[in-house]
């Protein structure tokens, strides 16, 4: 299966790679008042962004920040 997935790869046109905008993890400290839904909507994802803010940092659901715990966020 891995195999035949590799058929569909293909070079981008230069056009296409000038769109390509890359992301990048940044590694903060949480400050008072942060929360998982705040700092997920900040993320560059369409949709379920607190949910990707939760697992990219091993967070449970309802499991609060504390300031200064070290998190990370994608940014654009």
């Amino acid at each position: 299966a891995f195999k035949q997935t590799t058929y569909s790869f293909r070079r981008l046109s230069a056009e296409e790679a000038a769109r390509v905008k890359p992301l990048r993890l940044i590694v903060v400290e949480a400050r008072p008042g942060d929360t998982p839904e705040r700092l997920g909507a900040t993320m560059p994802f369409e949709d379920f962004n607190p949910d990707w803010f939760k697992l990219l940092n091993d967070i449970d659901p309802g499991q609060p920040l504390k300031s200064g715990q070290t998190i990370k966020v994608v940014a654009g």
